[in-house]
């Protein structure tokens, strides 16, 4: 990763297990964490270094490019030609993960009014937990029926697909405008 401005002198990472954060400063839960990975990264100064970075550019842009390069990475793991293929794929994967979930809270948090942030949020992580079974289960389920590792983690591919042409459909100015809208009604 290629930082092009840092708010502070650039932290010393050589021999030290370094967190990135991605977050957004009007996504609550967000700045909720960040005294808790404070307290963790001054704790354990001598051993990680603790930085963040703000996503959420006031576009969805950001979810759908996150959503891209997992659907490419992912594709990449399916057809890896070899183990060390596989490793970078995992590698890319474990880069992307993070911030295309920051991304998406961030989006999310355009689009909630705030008086209800909680029962968004809530259900939010609930769907998220409610869902987390369909890709391991069709993973498992096309690998057995088809005796073949790379089918069923192709199968991940078609998740990211169909989320990717969902997130497409999103008209964010008109779901942040209805925020304001319910904000501005209930006021």
């Amino acid at each position: 990763m290629v930082i092009e401005k840092w708010l502070t002198t650039q932290p010393t990472t050589l021999g030290k297990c370094v967190l990135i954060d991605f977050w957004a400063t009007w996504c609550g839960p967000c700045r909720a964490s960040i005294p808790h990975l404070n307290e963790i990264a001054k704790a354990n100064q001598d051993k990680m270094q603790y930085s963040s970075a703000g996503v959420g550019s006031g576009t969805h842009l950001p979810c759908a490019l996150f959503n891209f390069a997992l659907g490419v990475t992912t594709a990449l793991a399916a057809w890896a030609p070899d183990r060390s293929w596989f490793w970078v794929a995992g590698i890319l994967l474990g880069i992307f993960v993070g911030p295309n979930q920051s991304a998406s809270r961030s989006l999310m948090g355009r689009f909630v009014p705030q008086r209800h942030q909680n029962e968004f949020f809530g259900f939010f992580a609930f769907s998220g937990k409610a869902t987390a079974f369909a890709g391991p289960m069709l993973l498992g389920v096309l690998t057995d029926t088809f005796n073949s590792q790379r089918v069923g983690i192709g199968s991940i591919l078609a998740f990211f697909v169909v989320g990717g042409l969902i997130l497409l459909t999103v008209d964010e100015r008109a779901g942040v405008a209805a925020a304001r809208e319910a904000d501005r009604q209930h006021a």
